[in-house]
């Protein structure tokens, strides 16, 4: 909702830099916390990667 929210206002720069963090910071973290960290495997990156879509619903 933010990003759009600077897409309507004229701020590109602003909705890049939000959509970088979501995609590729938050899906790197999230992917690494559950197969690494709670050992799930490759099942982990795929609840990571849904994990993520979850908290980019919810944020």
């Amino acid at each position: 909702m933010s990003s759009s929210l600077f897409k309507a206002i004229g701020k590109g720069p602003y909705c890049l830099i939000l959509t970088i963090i979501r995609a590729l910071l938050l899906e790197i973290v999230c992917a690494y916390l559950f197969c690494f960290i709670f050992g799930w495997g490759l099942i982990g990156i795929y609840a990571g990667l849904n994990f993520r879509g979850f908290l980019d619903s919810a944020v």
